[in-house]
This record gives C-alpha cells, structure tokens and sequence, in this order.
C-alpha cells in the first residue's frame, strides 16, 4: 500500500477480491474475483469507485456509487478525455444495496489514462 494511501471507505463488508485497473477506451475497466463462500460479501453489494487525477493544476476525480454488483466481477467507469495521458489512483470498494455498510477500501495504483 505504501505511504500514500487513505481510505476512501472503512467497514466490514467483505473486500474486493484480487481488484485490478486498466486505461480502457474512455474510462478505466475495473476487475475483481468473487468469493461467494464469503458471508461477508453478498453477490449483490455495489461497487464504489474513484479515479482521482491529482498532479494537475486543479486536480479532478470520477467516481461511481452503486456500480456493478460484486458477483459481476467487472465494471467501467468514463472518464473525461481531457485527462488523456495524465495518472489516476484508483480505488475500489463495495457497499450494500441498501448502503447500510461498506467495505475498507482498497487502493488498486496509479494509472496512467
């Protein structure tokens, strides 16, 4: 993780599995395992996610709150084309349908778009 990382989220659902990132198209693809022996992981908890772009003069984020659902083991997430060639950390975590609980989030890297 290093010294550089904060959470974005902190809770006790279960934490995304295995979480990876790409530079996808217009946006970044999200990917992860699921683990449906977890009893702290429902196929039906949402995905949170932020791409934030921090080394710009005034730094820009992109975040999505109830994405996919952690069975769908994949989601993306638009960016703005103006941020083409600049680098994003990204994170990744889950929240109940209801948005009764969140996971910890977990900080996937820096990308760059």
């Amino acid at each position: 993780m290093g010294d550089n990382y904060y959470y974005v989220s902190q809770g006790n659902l279960a934490l995304p599995l295995n979480p990876s990132v790409e530079s996808f198209g217009e946006g970044f693809r999200f990917t992860w395992d699921y683990d449906s022996q977890d009893p702290n992981g429902s196929p039906y908890d949402r995905t949170m996610l932020l791409v934030y772009f921090p080394g710009i003069t005034q730094p820009r984020f992109f975040q999505m709150i109830g994405g996919a659902q952690r069975s769908a083991c994949e989601e993306f997430l638009e960016a703005s084309p103006e941020m083409k060639g600049k680098y994003a950390e990204i994170y990744i975590s889950f929240i109940k349908s209801d948005h009764s609980a969140v996971s910890d989030s977990v900080y996937i890297g820096k990308v760059e778009f």
